[in-house]
């Protein structure tokens, strides 16, 4: 009974977590217009949700676990299953505040 307590806990968390990475990581200008799009690249609508979405995330890297893409198994899934590429961009902890 513990065990599946654990593991309940454990989905919920790894839910949240990637719904706050999704909708954090989006960020959208002013004139709503999405940060980093070019000219060629064309926005998903519901004629042609095929179209794949990059968003770009930062974080802060801490010396003693340094950012390695091979071993971040999240944006690979997420890129699998939803289209969307996730750019990971490492800032060391010292530097994060600025």
């Amino acid at each position: 009974m513990k065990r599946s307590k654990r593991i309940i806990a454990l989905l919920v968390s790894v839910l949240l977590i990637v719904a706050l990475l999704i909708t954090g990581c989006n960020s959208i200008n002013s004139d709503n217009s999405t940060v980093g799009k070019t000219d060629t690249e064309s926005e998903p609508s519901a004629s042609n949700p095929n179209v794949p979405i990059t968003i770009t995330c930062m974080f802060s890297d801490h010396p003693s676990q340094p950012y390695q893409e091979e071993t971040w198994i999240l944006p690979k899934v997420i890129e699998e299953k939803f289209n969307i590429t996730m750019k990971m961009q490492a800032i060391p902890s010292s530097a994060f505040g600025e």
